[in-house]
């Protein structure tokens, strides 16, 4: 190799090198422009997850207002049926208790108002909002089915017992345990809505701990 080639060889060399290390800059400036960047949108999402989180789970948290066992969800309809009942009492034990209309099921505007909130959070990964929003859906169509179930039981076994005397706010018992039984048909019992929300606390958790905004 004459020294033209040696020449022309160092000077490849370097310029490649002047190159890889350009590029090695460059990279190394760009994720630290972007970092502010990437810190924030992280923040964003696990804000997201977090908040979709606590209003998933609190039904599941002993204490909290939500907790399953401080609910009654068919309040609403037994102080109507009671004042049916305060209204035509004699009516009532002559020809039966009869609801042509009751309020709607409070679960089913809770649950499709959160399957709402999580549709339009912008933050959340496509498949993690996907699922989210199908089980709530899904909850959703339960409680109303559970509700409209335990109506119909409830008034079925009051006119069938012809126990009048019985209905009262207080008497909430039978009716609460109708709409659990409901919830049981569609496979949502409290032991299967515990797993449910603990599966998807887990891809939650899976996605946060995989989470690299700049890779």
């Amino acid at each position: 190799m004459d020294l033209e080639s040696v020449k022309n060889l160092t000077q490849i060399i370097f310029w490649c090198g002047a190159l890889i290390l350009a590029y090695l800059t460059y990279r190394n400036a760009r994720k630290t422009l972007l970092s502010p960047v990437n810190t924030e949108y992280q923040k964003r999402v696990f804000d997201s997850l977090t908040s979709i989180s606590e209003r998933l789970f609190s039904e599941l948290k002993i204490g909290s207002d939500e907790h399953w066992i401080k609910q009654r969800p068919m309040k609403e309809v037994l102080d109507e049926i009671c004042r049916e009942w305060d209204r035509d009492r004699s009516s009532i034990l002559e020809h039966g208790l009869e609801l042509v209309v009751w309020p709607a099921a409070k679960d089913w505007c809770i649950f499709n108002s959160l399957a709402d909130e999580v549709r339009y959070e912008i933050f959340l990964p496509e498949r993690l909002r996907n699922k989210i929003i199908c089980y709530l859906e899904y909850r959703a169509e339960s409680a109303k089915f559970a509700h409209d179930y335990a109506v119909i039981k409830y008034i079925e076994s009051i006119n069938e017992n012809r126990s009048y005397d019985q209905i009262s706010i207080d008497n909430f018992i039978d009716i609460e345990n109708y709409y659990i039984d409901g919830m049981g048909k569609m496979n949502l019992s409290f032991e299967q809505i515990t797993q449910r929300n603990q599966e998807i606390l887990c891809e939650i958790t899976k996605y946060v701990r995989s989470f690299d905004p700049t890779a």
